[in-house]
C-alpha cells in the first residue's frame, strides 16, 4: 500500500487503478486476434470482480460480464436452439437486479438499470393483409414482447385523413386517431412464454363491409400515446382485384377469379407541390372495362407524378394508395393475325396461395388464373407436379407414423385432383377445337321444293 502522505488519497488512487485495469482489459480484447479472446476477457473480468466485489468501481467488471451474457442471449436462434439459451434473458434480468440492489446510486447500477429496461421494454406491432374480402373473417399478425393483453380498434378511414402518415415521435397525430369513433373494440389475451423474448401470433378479425379501415392496437386499455405502445396498420375490404401484362389490365374478382365486366376505372395522377408542401391529386381519364374485364391503358406521362386507380364495380369500390408503375411508350395491341403466335407470346399463369407461411405437413391451397389457352395447359402441367409432390409427402409422413393406410388415402386424393385438373384442360382444348371446326366447316343449305306433276318420270 502507498503511504498516506502521498499526494492523492488512497481511495482515489485505488479507484484509478481499477479503472485503468478495466481500460487495459477492454483494449486487449478489442485488438486481440485470438479465437479465445472472449473467454480470456470474461475470465479476467470475473477475477477482478471476485477480488474486489465489495467495491462499487469494481462492479463495472461484473456489469461487462452481464453485457456479454446479454449479447449471447440475443443471438439465440429458435430454429437451431430449441431449449439451449432460450431463457438466458431471465437469468440476465435477475443478475442485473441484484447488481442494482448491491450498489445503489452508482454508475454500475445506472448502467445496469438501462440494460434491464431494454430487456423489459414492451414491443408491439400488428400487420394485416393490404386487402381482405368483404364479410369474411381474416387474420392479423401480432408481433409482441413483454405484452400480456392486446387491445385493438377497427376505425373507418377516408381518403387523406390522419391515418395515412403518422409520425411515431409526435403525439398529435396519435391523439387525432385515438379520438376517432371505432367500429369495433376488442381485447385479446396473448400467449406468454416467460422467456422475455419477442413472439408472434395470429389473431382473428371479424368480417367487415366494403371500405377502407385502420387497425389501431395498444398495450393499454386507454390507448394513451404517452403511456401505451401503439401500432397502426391500414387495409381495404373489397372484392376488386387486377393484374396486368404491360399496358393491358384485367380486373377480376379476388375470390372467384371471374372478370368484372363494365368496371369503371378512374385514373388519378398525384403530384407533390414543393411550394405548399402538399400532395395534389387530379383526374385524368375514365376507362370502362369490356366484358372480359380488360382495358388498354393509354399513354400517360408517368414522369409528372404517380398514377393511381379508383375502381367502381356494382356496389364495390376500391381506391388504393399504392401507385401503379406504368410502362412508358406505345401500348401494344392484343390483336394478332396469328392466334397461335399470340398464344405463344402472351401465355401467362398466375398462382395465388391462401397464406404466406404453412406448418409442416399442412396442405397448400392455391388458385390459378390462366390468361390464355396455353396458360390453361400450363395449369394442367402444374397440377401434375402438385399431385406428384402430394404423393411424395404422403409416403414420407406415412413412413414416420407407420400407417400405410394414410398414404393410400392421400395418394387416392392426389390422383383424383390430377384427373379433375386434366379434365378441365381437356375440356378447354376440346371447346377450342370445336370452335375452330365450326369456323372452318363449309356451310350447306338444304331446301325442299314440290315437283311439277307434268315433269315427273313414269314408274
Amino acid at each position: 500500500r502507498p503511504p498516506r502522505s502521498t499526494l492523492f488519497p488512497y481511495t482515489t488512487l485505488f479507484r484509478s487503478l481499477i479503472d485503468l485495469e478495466l481500460e487495459r482489459l477492454e483494449y486487449m480484447h478489442r485488438i486481440s486476434v485470438s479465437d479465445e479472446k472472449d473467454q480470456a476477457y470474461r475470465k479476467a473480468l470475473a477475477a477482478l470482480s471476485s477480488n474486489y466485489g465489495d467495491r462499487p468501481d469494481a462492479a463495472i467488471a461484473r456489469l461487462r460480464i452481464l453485457t456479454m451474457d446479454h449479447q449471447d442471449a440475443m443471438a439465440y436462434d429458435p430454429e437451431q436452439h430449441r431449449t439451449g439459451n432460450r431463457f438466458a434473458l431471465v437469468q440476465v434480468q435477475k443478475d442485473l437486479r441484484e447488481l442494482e440492489a448491491k450498489f445503489p446510486n452508482s454508475n454500475a447500477a445506472a448502467m445496469a438499470f438501462n440494460l434491464r429496461q431494454s430487456i423489459e421494454r414492451s414491443q408491439l406491432q400488428v400487420r394485416t393483409e393490404n386487402v381482405n374480402l368483404p364479410g369474411q373473417p381474416f387474420r392479423a399478425l401480432v408481433t409482441y414482447g413483454n405484452v400480456s393483453t392486446l387491445h385493438y380498434r377497427i376505425i373507418p378511414t377516408r381518403e387523406g385523413d390522419a391515418t395515412e402518415d403518422v409520425d411515431p415521435w409526435s403525439s398529435d397525430p396519435w391523439l387525432r386517431i385515438t379520438n376517432r369513433k371505432p367500429l369495433h373494440e376488442v381485447t385479446v389475451q396473448l400467449p406468454q412464454a416467460g422467456d422475455l423474448r419477442q413472439h408472434s401470433v395470429e389473431i382473428k378479425v371479424d368480417g367487415l363491409p366494403i371500405g377502407a379501415y385502420a387497425l389501431l392496437a395498444s398495450t393499454g386499455e386507454g390507448f394513451t400515446p404517452e403511456k401505451d405502445v401503439l401500432s397502426l396498420t391500414r387495409f381495404d375490404v373489397t372484392s376488386i382485384g387486377w393484374f396486368n401484362n404491360q399496358n393491358h389490365y384485367f380486373f377480376v374478382d379476388r375470390e372467384t377469379g371471374y372478370p368484372l365486366p363494365q368496371a369503371n376505372v378512374q385514373v388519378w395522377q398525384s403530384t407533390y407541390d414543393y411550394g405548399t408542401r402538399k400532395r395534389t391529386d387530379k383526374k385524368l381519364q375514365v376507362l370502362t372495362a369490356d366484358l372480359d374485364g380488360h382495358i388498354t391503358m393509354p399513354n400517360l406521362d408517368v414522369h409528372t407524378g404517380i398514377i393511381r386507380f379508383e375502381v367502381n364495380w356494382q356496389k364495390d369500390h376500391y381506391f388504393p394508395s399504392e401507385p401503379q408503375y406504368l410502362t412508358s411508350g406505345p401500348a401494344e395491341t392484343t390483336e394478332s393475325k396469328d392466334s397461335k403466335d399470340y398464344e405463344r407470346k402472351n401465355q401467362q399463369l398466375y398462382l395465388f396461395s391462401d397464406r404466406s407461411i404453412y406448418r409442416p405437413g399442412q396442405i397448400i391451397h392455391f388458385k390459378g388464373l390462366a390468361q390464355t389457352t396455353m396458360g390453361t395447359v400450363a395449369l394442367g402441367a402444374g397440377a401434375i407436379d402438385d399431385a406428384a409432390a402430394w404423393i411424395l409427402l404422403a409416403v414420407v409422413l406415412a413412413s414416420f407414423d407407420d400407417q400405410p393406410a394414410h398414404a393410400l388415402i392421400n395418394i387416392g386424393g392426389a390422383l383424383g385432383f390430377l384427373l379433375v385438373a386434366l379434365g378441365i384442360v381437356e375440356l378447354v382444348a376440346y371447346s377450342k377445337a370445336k370452335s375452330q371446326e365450326r369456323s372452318s366447316r363449309p356451310r350447306v343449305r338444304a331446301a325442299r321444293r314440290r315437283l311439277d306433276p307434268r315433269r315427273q318420270r313414269p314408274q
